[in-house]
């Protein structure tokens, strides 16, 4: 039995305890005409309030010990009261005085007990008249020897008075002998079967109408008792009267033995409890219906409860606040404190939602939020997929769960009682955990029942933040189109303008020379040469936007490969700043730095990659001013060319953009006009040889772009 059961039977002995003076009263003034009996009225109530308190400790014992009463029936013969009125007062006395007033909750538990106590009493009270009948016949025995008159008188006596107890008994009573076959019956026996003493004698009751289901068991406790292995036993046991009506009898059988200690026969005591069965029948089965009640009630309040948190979860796409409502929902309905946890792109727990009771349970959310990083049922649920129900939280799992003594001081403050952690189950593994714990405030201890309302409503909040998630990859995917199909728009626009200017340009000084032929007279050739010079600058620009074009084409398909072979990089450096010093007369193209080693590089990428960087310095210092490309070799493994400007820079907000597809760090500067893409592409030439490409922006101003790459030549091919 718990403590909490063994308090219970504490406070009920405290509370019949305090009917004892009434319950001595009772029981003096119905034992009074019973008998005589050689003690004072002060002495009496003495022995009747002793007897009480065996009584009251009997059957509120734990374990149960209704033996204790035993003595009660012996000492109530060895006092004086041996009639059997003195019997029946004393049981219907306590019967009614021990269960008056009680709640039925306490009278499904005390009924039992009380029933075993009674009959305790009544069979100390047979077993003493037994043994004093034994007595006196002993004591007749023995006055034979001596004086044969006086021994059959004292027989005679005897006899008289076990017959006036025999008789008078208000329950059954019965001699066997060993064999089980009756030798005498009283009246109330009789009366209880049906059946008169000559239609017993001689029959074994206790097998003959003995309901089948009883009667094997019943038989074999008796052949232990009539084989001299057991004294005496009590039962209950179904029987059919002569009518066929089925009673259920409280049996108490005692052992007789004779001078030689060899057993002679047995007596058995029986009362009928037919009554009191049913109505522990019909109390039990109001119990049973009052349970099934309370269940369908719960359950109704659980599917209640449920509905309530779907329609809370499907409220809105935002699964923080959506959870956040159900954990207020949560308590105190199901627990004292709650929390639930989403397992973040790193794998740790996050928690998105708690609530508590009071303000002093939020104590908690630190501390699962250390606990959940180490051992503890969070880590467990989250590794093994699995719920964990702790129905009791003792001390020793309270330092378990603990990182310091300062944390377990505090479980112990917060004085927690039964926890629940469920995990929450997604598609593709699991999103994090539902914890549900419950404190001294509610007292509270979580069933198997609990544990499968809070794992439906974790598989609902698992469902709603799915599909929040969902709904935000769909939202963003939205967006990445939308901006997609922008970059696309803007990158047609640009390239379209891009594009117009050397064609408009070509198709100009086309025209132009097409004229100047037409006219009659000299050519003048210095405008001819100024004419096809403009014509084979715009198309070489006109050429390069094409090649960007292609290059963007071969990126997204995957298919922009290199030819590597060995170069010298120091040749190939001073060819791209031959190239490009002739295309501005206000730069100046410096090269500096040690003679670089042999290369395995594709030339031509490598040569696009350079002179883009040196194409940008050009452009985005229009006032002109020297222009450093420098080659070093940082380490024996790589070797870094960077190209610096001294222009204006590109502003802090463009920066981090500078690397993307159709990104203009010069938008809006008519000497930085393009499509966006010679960066991108250059970073994907770099990175296709195994290197890098960095921007740095020096405190005095301009852009220094670094280009590294390996010296094992690392490229893919």
């Amino acid at each position: 039995m718990t403590q909490r059961i063994a308090r219970d039977w504490t406070e009920l002995r405290q509370t019949l305890f305090a009917r004892r003076e009434a319950i001595v009263d009772t029981w003096k003034t119905a034992l009074a005409p019973t008998g005589y009996v050689a003690l004072s009225a002060a002495e009496l109530r003495v022995a009747l309030a002793s007897l009480t308190e065996r009584v009251l400790d009997a059957l509120s014992s734990e374990p149960f010990a209704p033996t204790l009463a035993h003595a009660v029936g012996v000492e109530l013969v060895q006092i004086g009261y041996a009639r059997s009125q003195a019997i029946t007062r004393t049981l219907e006395v306590f019967g009614g005085a021990l269960a008056a007033g009680l709640p039925d909750s306490d009278l499904v538990e005390v009924q039992p007990r009380l029933a075993a106590v009674l009959a305790e009493i009544g069979g100390g009270f047979a077993h003493q008249i037994a043994e004093r009948i034994l007595a006196e016949q002993e004591t007749i025995r023995q006055a034979l020897l001596t004086q044969r008159q006086q021994a059959e008188q004292a027989l005679r006596e005897s006899e008289a008075r076990f017959r006036a107890i025999f008789e008078g008994a208000p329950f059954g009573i019965a001699v066997a002998d060993m064999q089980g076959r009756i030798l005498a019956a009283n009246p109330a026996l009789q009366s209880i079967l049906g059946f008169t003493e000559d239609e017993m004698r001689g029959r074994v009751i206790l097998a003959e109408l003995a309901h089948p289901a009883d009667a094997a068991a019943g038989f074999r406790q008796f052949v232990e008792l009539a084989e001299g292995r057991a004294e005496r036993y009590e039962t209950e046991q179904r029987f059919f009267t002569r009518g066929g009506r089925l009673i259920w009898a409280q049996l108490a059988m005692a052992l007789v033995r004779d001078a030689g200690g060899q057993p002679r026969f047995a007596i058995g005591m029986g009362h009928d409890i037919t009554e009191s069965k049913q109505a522990e029948a019909e109390r039990m089965q109001l119990l049973r219906e009052q349970a099934a009640r309370a269940e369908a009630e719960a359950a109704q309040a659980r599917l209640s409860f449920l509905a309530e948190s779907s329609t809370q979860l499907a409220s809105s796409l935002d699964y923080e606040t959506t959870l956040g409502k159900v954990a207020q929902s949560v308590v105190p309905r199901l627990a004292d404190w709650c929390v639930l946890s989403l397992l973040d792109q790193a794998g740790n727990l996050r928690t998105v939602a708690s609530n508590s009771s009071s303000s002093g349970r939020q104590l908690l959310e630190a501390d699962v939020r250390a606990t959940s990083q180490a051992s503890s049922p969070f880590v467990d649920v989250l590794h093994s997929g699995t719920s964990r129900l702790i129905p009791e939280i003792d001390d020793a799992m309270l330092q378990t769960f603990s990182l310091d003594e300062e944390q377990l001081r505090r479980w112990r403050h917060l004085a927690l009682r039964s926890a629940m952690v469920v995990p929450l189950p997604g598609q593709r593994g699991l999103l994090g955990t539902l914890a549900l714990v419950t404190t001294s405030e509610s007292d509270r201890h979580y069933t198997a029942s609990d544990l499968a309302l809070a794992e439906d409503l974790a598989r609902r909040a698992a469902l709603a933040v799915e599909n929040a998630q969902l709904y935000a990859q769909a939202q963003a995917a939205i967006h990445t189109a939308e901006a997609a199909v922008r970059a696309r728009e803007d990158f047609l626009s640009v390239a379209a303008h891009e594009l117009k200017t050397p064609v408009t340009s070509l198709r100009g000084f086309a025209q132009l020379t097409l004229r100047a032929l037409d006219q009659a007279g000299e050519l003048d050739r210095g405008r001819l040469r100024h004419a096809l010079t403009v014509v084979n600058q715009q198309s070489d620009k006109l050429r390069r936007l094409v090649a960007q074009l292609l290059d963007i084409s071969r990126i997204q398909s995957g298919r922009l490969a290199l030819e590597l072979r060995p170069v010298d990089v120091n040749e190939l450096v001073a060819e791209i700043v031959t190239a490009m010093q002739n295309q501005s007369q206000q730069h100046t193209l410096l090269v500096v730095g040690p003679h670089l080693p042999e290369m395995n590089i594709d030339p031509l990428r490598i040569e696009q990659v350079l002179t883009n960087l040196v194409d940008n310095a050009i452009k985005f210092s229009p006032q002109g001013g020297p222009i450093e490309i420098e080659c070093s070799t940082p380490d024996v493994d790589q070797v870094e060319i960077a190209v610096r400007d001294h222009g204006p820079g590109i502003p802090p907000d463009h920066r981090e953009h500078i690397f993307e597809r159709f990104y203009q760090a010069g938008e809006g500067q008519s000497n930085a006009a393009g499509m966006g893409l010679g960066l991108y592409i250059s970073r994907e030439i770099v990175e296709l040889h195994g290197g890098a490409i960095r921007a740095e922006f020096p405190e005095d101003g301009g852009a220094r772009f670094v280009l590294a790459l390996p010296l094992s030549g690392g490229g893919r091919g």
